[in-house]
């Protein structure tokens, strides 16, 4: 059983026009490229941000409840996306949110304090009337392979529109995360990739979790 298709509408309803990092069809140019994207262009509270100020989270600001989910990746060309099933759900100030699918972008898209990260883990979430709640999380190299991140690399399709689903192979969103949720920077804006929708609530953790530097090269090599 995959996410409903339904739910991946409500973060890109118009997710058949093509967009890119670069060219013609790259940021500068989303805003045009259909009127669905127009808050690329006339947004007033539109993410990434430098991040100065933590909020450390209090009497259960941020609860995570995760379950196991089949490895289900797909490439979408502008990112490495993995798909998971109904059940993962995180509580923020009493709120509870989905989680629909998880990527990446490397280099990190928010900054702290002007410092980039290698890669920046965004796990998206929606509730049943369509607000978008997304965690994230920034990943440093470090000294050894994480052993999750190992198993998910394993199962990267390398081409663009190319998917791997691997149904007797699966895991924990949670173990992608550093044992910490509890200090995080606390925000609204927007989407970060079209529509650009704002609105979204974002919680971006402090702690790191440090992968290898063969496993973010793996990661950059796509």
């Amino acid at each position: 059983m995959s996410p409903d298709n339904n739910d991946n509408e409500l973060i890109n309803p118009a997710n058949t026009v093509f967009w890119s990092y670069e060219g013609t069809c790259g940021p500068a140019y989303w805003g045009d490229l259909t009127p669905e994207f127009s808050p690329c262009r006339e947004g007033r509270a539109q993410s990434p941000i430098d991040l100065t100020q933590a909020v450390v989270a209090d009497n259960g600001l941020v609860n995570v409840r995760y379950c196991r989910t089949p490895i289900n990746l797909v490439n979408t060309g502008n990112s490495i996306q993995l798909d998971v099933e109904p059940g993962s759900v995180v509580e923020i100030n009493g709120a509870v949110f989905q989680l629909i699918q998880l990527h990446f972008h490397s280099p990190a898209e928010h900054t702290i304090d002007g410092q980039r990260c290698a890669i920046e883990m965004h796990l998206v979430h929606a509730d049943s009337d369509g607000h978008i709640a997304v965690l994230a999380v920034m990943l440093t190299p470090g000294q050894t392979d994480h052993d999750s991140f190992t198993e998910l690399w394993a199962h990267l399709p390398p081409k663009t529109g190319q998917r791997c689903v691997s149904e007797s192979t699966s895991m924990n969103p949670r173990s992608l995360l550093p044992d910490d949720v509890t200090s995080c920077f606390l925000y609204t804006g927007s989407l970060t990739t079209p529509p650009c929708t704002e609105g979204v609530i974002w919680v971006v953790l402090t702690n790191p979790v440090a992968l290898s530097e063969s496993q973010i090269a793996a990661f950059r090599k796509l």
